[in-house]
């Protein structure tokens, strides 16, 4: 084993684990496996013999080439017969397959087929290494300057420099043509079948879909995934790669006010990622300009907007539509030329810059979701998407992106914190109270209602909470999950006002809308835990134990669906005097937890002591 730790070949970040006792090592950031050293290269097996490959494939794998051709023909050639050119084909069946559909198909492979058998199936085949050999050679055998679709089954983590290759794909398809790829992916059901020393010998990665992203990251013109999909139980992926002209181009917006403390952690964070940033500035006194104009070497164009504020009594310019700044900087992007857009809170800040970059080459969707990380708490924001789609800004606070319709992706490990601490200046929930009170007034709507108690809430204002709380709920569903956290966060102010009874009838109005949110048992729990119901505090708090997570956009608490729910059930047992149920359930929650906690631990002890 080699005495230092290796660095992943793609993405650079430093490895400290193999995969069980496989000799890839695991790229935690880019989901590469990679042998290193890196093995020699090796064109076929310990089992396989040359040339005896048509003999070997079965009529299943005879049928499944047949399909997967004629798949390829309506879909990558639009059902025009054209030249295609299959690299590391093995036994050249794909290719034979292609001929049948009136292609010109031409197969490469380092490893030569018996002579008879290539002219058989009726397919020139080039015995040569597709890393070795020039494109010009490619291209003399074939007469063809370029391919309007170029396959490689079971072939791309067999190259040992796959940008390289990448790059020497992008100059043999066709501007308008595709690139087929069928490969092993180790995140997909069934991989273990290519963990063998056969396939160790031949396979120095072993991809995944991040890991492919991540070269196109690196070839940075070459192609973007056009589409891709996972068979279940074979453990492998299929990718359409569609050339690109240039990189894709990525500018950040921002509206700022008064930002020169946090702009610049900002924007130093987004550099790696960004190829500009315009900067909407709606009536700075302080050097937020200038700073926004010298931190990072990426162009930043800035511009004052005061179309969206007015002046209060001491002249300082007051920021009374949020959408209506923010779509300053969308349009700016648009008339730029840039292919997306990332909105950014100056205050925020990017931690996976790579996972970001990798986005922009999955041309499947329109729309990305990151996760916005604040006070403790994780929600989806949609912060990235294609320009050209008619996306913009509505709500004057807490304010949306207009997404409806557009192909979306939630990036789960994507990440922008969000650093809530107070400035200088008006407070952020004096500021959205003034703008929400008269959002409804003029214009009332669901969401105004829920931003406006929501305002209350987190000014400890809890009867004005409760109030715009119940005017949200009796508006209707709407949007659903917003109107099943007012329930919740109705039921949290009444209780926190004082009004216990009326925080139960909330919560458990809000079970029998929707039983499946452990949040609201929860609540239950708690409240009648504080009034020393224990029983009744189990029976809600099973309700909640072993829930499944349901999908939100706003703001789910997994605290409650993992370990909450056993912390109290075990409390409510020792205040019982059942110490035995009590340490059970002790137990239980210890494995919930999933980190160290000594409080916990030593509560658990002592329980087994009295229970000994």
């Amino acid at each position: 084993m080699p005495s230092t730790m290796p660095a992943c070949p793609i993405c650079t970040t430093p490895t400290e684990a193999r995969f069980e006792t496989s000799p890839y090592w695991v790229c935690r950031s880019c989901d590469c496996w990679f042998q290193w050293p890196r093995p020699p290269k090796v064109y076929d097996a310990a089992h396989e013999k040359d040339g005896d490959a048509g003999e070997s494939m079965s009529d299943n794998d005879k049928a499944a080439n047949r399909a997967l051709a004629a798949h390829l023909f309506k879909t990558c050639l639009g059902s025009t017969p054209s030249r295609t050119l299959d690299v590391g084909c093995g036994y050249p069946y794909l290719a034979h397959c292609l001929r049948a559909h009136g292609c010109g198909a031409f197969a490469l492979d380092a490893i030569a087929i018996e002579p008879d058998r290539a002219r058989a199936l009726g397919v020139p085949t080039l015995a040569a290494d597709f890393e070795d050999i020039p494109e010009a050679g490619i291209r003399d055998w074939s007469g063809a300057d370029r391919f309007p679709l170029l396959t490689l089954i079971h072939a791309f983590h067999s190259l040992h420099a796959p940008v390289a290759a990448l790059r020497k794909l992008r100059n043999l398809v066709a501007e308008d043509g595709r690139v087929f790829i069928r490969l092993p992916d180790h995140k997909v059901s069934g991989f273990e079948r290519f963990l063998s020393s056969d396939c160790y010998a031949v396979h120095p990665y072993f991809h995944a879909l991040d890991s492919v992203l991540e070269l196109l990251v690196q070839g940075e013109d070459l192609f973007t995934v056009e589409s891709t999909s996972a068979g279940d139980g074979f453990g492998q992926r299929d990718l359409v790669l569609r050339p690109l002209a240039r990189k894709p181009r990525l500018f950040a917006g921002l509206i700022v006010k008064n930002e020169e403390r946090d702009l610049p952690r900002c924007l130093r964070s987004i550099e790696p990622v960004v190829d500009a940033a315009v900067v909407v500035d709606t009536g700075s006194t302080d050097a937020t300009l200038s700073v926004a104009a010298s931190t990072i070497a990426k162009p930043v164009f800035t511009q004052t907007y005061t179309g969206a504020s007015r002046r209060d009594e001491h002249g300082d310019w007051k920021l009374w539509d949020f959408g209506k700044a923010r779509n300053v900087f969308v349009e700016e992007i648009d008339r730029r030329g840039a292919d997306y857009v990332l909105w950014m809170d100056a205050d925020d800040e990017l931690l996976t810059p790579a996972r970001l970059r990798r986005a922009i080459y999955y041309g499947p969707f329109d729309v990305f979701g990151v996760q916005i990380e604040s006070a403790g708490q994780r929600w989806v924001h949609h912060r990235l998407w294609k320009t050209g789609r008619g996306i913009h800004f509505e709500g004057r606070c807490h304010e949306y992106p207009t997404i409806g319709g557009h192909s979306m992706l939630d990036l789960v490990d994507a990440v922008i914190r969000h650093d809530a601490a107070p400035g200088s200046g008006e407070s952020a929930n004096a500021r959205n109270l003034r703008i929400l009170q008269e959002e409804v007034a003029e214009r009332p709507s669901t969401r105004s209602a829920f931003y406006l108690a929501n305002t209350h809430k987190d000014g400890g204002r809890w009867r004005e909470a409760v109030e715009w709380y119940a005017k949200r709920i009796a508006m209707g569903e709407g949007f659903r999950d917003e109107w099943l956290f007012a329930y919740l966060y109705k039921g949290r102010c009444e209780r926190a006002a004082g009004d216990v009874a009326a925080a139960e009838r909330t919560l458990l109005e809000a079970v029998s809308r929707e039983r499946g949110w452990a949040e609201f048992w929860m609540e239950l729990a708690y409240l009648a835990y504080d009034q020393r119901r224990y029983v009744h505090a189990i029976g809600y708090a099973l309700q909640a134990a072993d829930a499944r997570i349901p999908q939100t956009l706003l703001w789910r608490e997994p605290d409650k669906y993992i370990d909450q729910p056993h912390r109290l059930i075990s409390w409510c047992y020792e205040h019982l005097s059942d110490r035995a149920q009590a340490l059970r359930w002790a137990l239980r929650a210890k494995d919930k937890i999933g980190a160290a906690d000594s409080e916990w631990d030593a509560r658990i002890a002592r329980l087994a002591r009295a229970t000994s």
